[in-house]
């Protein structure tokens, strides 16, 4: 009888270890889950924080950029098309026009930009991953506008000024030729003085003339174009920022 409650009490104690065992080992699996739980949720949280931080640095430099779009670029291109208004105007009513005030004429419609951009925040995102950013359709959006419209824009600008400012530079000298002026005591500045007396009507000027506003024209249409991606891309971005 002793042999046999002394069998059913290590059974019973057999049964009860591996209940425990089993728990400890249940315990042990769901603490493992919890940490790796709460890792990857930080891991989350992280790269969150970091793709929002990437994307208001991002929102910083397109702003500020299209700030210098408005002071500087478009400052510039409206005194270059308000001077050829201002010379075509008098070289088509066949009016005088003092020297100086034709220098002035002629200083605005030589007026130009060279476009630049601050692409420093977004070549921080693609060094760390493009693929940071959550939403798929706003990185194709800042590849096709950094790597391509940008890059394009500012060639192609540059090209077609380049073109024309070979030819101006050479008709140039049939319209003005420096000179050096005494301004004082031991002074002197380099000034420059009018060529032709019929200034206006001079071959030379009116090809210039034709030139820097088929330049202007361009620069026009091109720098509008790339306001309306710059507002676009801005807008996007406001509203992922949200």
């Amino acid at each position: 009888m002793l042999s046999i409650l002394r069998a059913l009490r290590e059974r019973t104690f057999s049964g009860r270890y591996l209940q425990y065992a089993a728990g400890e080992v249940l315990l042990i699996i769901t603490g493992i889950m919890l940490v790796l739980s709460f890792d990857n949720w930080m891991q989350q949280r992280d790269d969150a924080e970091y793709e929002l931080l990437l994307l208001s640095q991002i929102e910083i430099a397109l702003l500020q950029d299209r700030a210098i779009i408005d002071e500087a670029y478009l400052t510039r291109l409206e005194r270059k098309e308000a001077g050829l208004f201002e010379t075509m105007r008098l070289a088509a009513n066949q009016g005088s026009v003092s020297e100086s005030h034709f220098l002035d004429l002629f200083d605005q419609i030589d007026t130009d930009f060279v476009f630049s951009y601050d692409s420093g925040a977004y070549e921080a995102l693609r060094t760390s991953g493009l693929d940071r950013l959550s939403n798929n359709e706003l990185r194709t959006n800042l590849i096709a506008f950094y790597d391509f419209m940008l890059p394009a824009y500012q060639r192609l600008l540059f090209k077609r000024n380049d073109i024309y400012d070979q030819e101006i530079l050479q008709l140039r000298k049939d319209i003005v030729i420096p000179k050096v002026i005494s301004t004082g005591v031991n002074e002197f500045e380099i000034q420059l003085t009018v060529k032709p007396e019929n200034v206006l009507s001079h071959p030379s000027f009116l090809r210039i003339l034709e030139m820097e506003d088929i330049k202007a024209a361009n620069q026009r249409a091109r720098i509008t174009f790339i306001i309306e991606r710059y507002e676009e891309i801005i807008s996007t971005l406001g509203g992922e920022l949200e």
